[in-house]
């Protein structure tokens, strides 16, 4: 009798757990906090595919929601001809730094400072001075987390404000 009690009282135990975990139900990606406008802004992306203006948005969009994987999957996974776009390649360079990826955004972002550099004057739709400045800075930042061994800004913080430090120190000379 008190064995049996004793298995009724485990058997109880173990069905009450069974059913208080119930099923999963699914659960987004993205959590609740993300922008309304993200929804407008995938739509966007897959109506225009070979158009790297919506590209760029929701990527940015992506990061800003801290979800930089989604961001470097959307850029990898663009075509060619958008992802040779020049501010693709620097928002997916910040993406590539936000995953760790800290030799990919340099490569990344050093191309787009050469394909700055090397414009034409008249071509200035394709590298405006806000994205040349943007690369050049960030170009400085990267270099120097490398040459500190920064792999991962998460991982490192300490040594990524060290470098981030190192590389935007200013010198002020004033004549009198």
């Amino acid at each position: 009798m008190k064995l049996s009690l004793c298995g009724l009282a485990v058997l109880l135990g173990v069905s009450v757990l069974w059913v208080m975990s119930g099923a999963q139900r699914e659960k987004p990606v993205l959590g609740a906090s993300v922008s309304p406008s993200l929804a407008a802004l995938e739509a966007n992306a897959a109506a225009n595919p070979d158009d790297p203006g919506p590209t760029v948005e929701l990527a940015r969009a992506y990061l800003d929601a801290r979800q930089s994987g989604l961001a470097v999957v959307l850029v990898r996974s663009a075509s060619p001809a958008v992802r040779a776009d020049l501010q693709v390649q620097h928002v997916a360079a910040r993406a590539f730094l936000e995953e760790g990826l800290n030799g990919a955004a340099l490569a990344a972002e050093r191309s787009v400072l050469v394909a700055c550099e090397s414009a034409p004057p008249g071509e200035s739709s394709r590298c405006d001075d806000v994205l040349a400045a943007s690369a050049r800075r960030r170009v400085a930042i990267l270099e120097q987390m490398v040459a500190f061994g920064v792999s991962d800004v998460r991982a490192q913080p300490e040594m990524s404000f060290v470098a981030y430090k190192s590389a935007t120190r200013e010198a002020r000379i004033s004549f009198e």
